[in-house]
């Protein structure tokens, strides 16, 4: 998802006219709160995955780490296909020269932004906890040092891989000059059929070099593991604004799509311990067939049910907490980690916690954001 431009450019009727569709505004907000509430659930859970952790070793702990999988299973790869939506309407107003520009600025801007001042305010809490276990131990510790190169892209990996892609759409539109204008069609259930099968296959070769769990410390990718999901929602996504397939697709197709989300869950769960490789040929299938279901059946599901009952005329605030979404995407971790450092006395369970933690550090992100945008400069870029 070009998380920088939903909010400023149009959608795509299946005539090929802009237009504005504001179910697709909200379901982009939809998945921006999941990323917010998907680290608010990192804080407390049992996987180390967030720059502050206080999670417990009660049961809930455990549930905040099955639904920060599930999350990744399918939310990043909507946000791709929002992504491509937008990018083919972008380039024919823009022109593949002013297009990248574009992309550089709003993308690689926020991406330093978040590199040099974000993150390290992000950092902070742990590297002064660092510093006082060095102090005790008497052995020398940089806390500037720490804060200023200590971590990664963060949640600003997005904008990376947002980045080559959009460069790969830009090179693939120049040596497609004379691109033939593609009717309107209807999505055909096969289609996604095949879809999912080719999603599958790519992800159990894939996860063969590159299994769940693996981190990219040099680029920050914290699921490189999913990358071949990423790349084709993100091709669906150009596919589908060239032959408005958003407005097409059958309303009852959700009646297949949610036991398929069922069924690809509980296919992931059962073989989690099988990721495909030479000792789990077949458990490893089952996995990656599990992971592609699931994914593309969640994400056929938060469509169809956005476009039939979020699809009304947007309101004052309803605009307000969109123009703010992709700088919220920004924000939100340094928002969360001084919010659960408030929050440190609150006991219980960490499940609930969680809940506290997102209850208060949502709404917290959108003024952050909104604040930030007051700034003429920064709303130029976000």
């Amino acid at each position: 998802m070009s998380q920088v431009s939903i909010a400023q450019q149009p959608a795509v009727r299946p005539s090929g006219t802009p237009t504005r569709l504001d179910w697709v505004d909200r379901l982009r907000v939809a998945l921006t709160l999941l990323v917010v509430a998907h680290h608010s659930a990192a804080t407390y859970a049992s996987i180390p995955v967030w720059y502050v952790l206080f999670g417990g070793k009660d049961a809930s702990a455990g549930a905040l780490s099955g639904f920060i999988v599930l999350n990744q299973l399918w939310f990043m790869g909507a946000f791709f296909l929002l992504s491509g939506l937008f990018a083919p309407g972008s380039v024919d107003r823009k022109g593949t020269g002013r297009f990248v520009r574009d992309r550089l600025l709003r993308l690689g801007v926020p991406l330093l932004g978040y590199v040099l001042v974000i993150r390290p305010l992000a950092m902070l809490p742990s590297g002064i906890q660092e510093l006082r276990q060095h102090h005790a131990a008497g052995t020398p510790f940089s806390l500037a040092r720490f804060v200023a190169f200590g971590g990664d892209p963060g949640v600003t990996w997005f904008l990376e891989v947002l980045i080559v892609f959009s460069l790969g759409y830009a090179v693939l539109r120049l040596v497609r000059r004379r691109r033939a204008e593609q009717p309107a069609g209807q999505p055909r259930l096969w289609g996604v059929a095949l879809l999912t099968a080719v999603l599958a296959a790519a992800m159990y070769g894939w996860m063969w070099l590159v299994p769940l769990g693996t981190y990219w410390p040099v680029v920050g990718l914290p699921s490189p593991t999913f990358l071949p999901q990423y790349v084709l929602m993100f091709g669906v996504g150009i596919v589908a604004t060239r032959r408005g397939w958003l407005a097409r697709v059958p309303g009852w197709w959700a009646a297949l799509a949610a036991p398929a989300l069922v069924v690809g869950g509980v296919a992931f769960a059962v073989t989690m311990g099988s990721q495909p490789g030479p000792h789990h040929v077949v458990g490893g299938a089952v996995f990656a067939a599990g992971s592609a279901l699931f994914a593309v059946a969640a994400t056929l599901l938060a469509v169809l049910v956005f476009r039939r009952w979020a699809n009304r005329p947007a309101g004052r605030f309803s605009r307000w907490v969109s123009g703010q979404a992709f700088a919220v995407y920004v924000v939100h971790p340094v928002v969360l980690v001084w919010t659960a450092i408030a929050l440190m006395g609150v006991g219980g369970p960490s499940a609930l916690r969680a809940v506290l933690l997102f209850a208060v550090g949502a709404p917290l992100s959108w003024l952050v954001a909104w604040l930030l945008r007051r700034i003429p400069a920064v709303r130029r870029i976000i």
